[in-house]
């Protein structure tokens, strides 16, 4: 789980991003599948910053390679 000085940061982030009017809403669950980083749902756009995928993407590029 996030600390609670982590958590701020990721709302100070996200809050840069939102249009003039809009309002956060954050939401935190602790999935151990993605082995750690975050994914952020800010409304249509998905960003997954998880170590999970990362390795996949390695994955991909290590078997293009060979």
């Amino acid at each position: 789980p996030l600390t609670a000085a982590e958590l701020a940061d990721v709302k100070k982030a996200c809050e840069k991003k939102l249009a003039a009017g809009q309002k956060l809403v954050l939401a935190t669950k602790v999935d151990p599948s993605i082995i750690g980083g975050l994914i952020l749902d800010i409304g249509e756009k998905h960003m997954d910053l998880s170590i999970n995928s990362k390795i996949r993407k390695m994955e991909i590029l290590l078997s293009e390679a060979i």
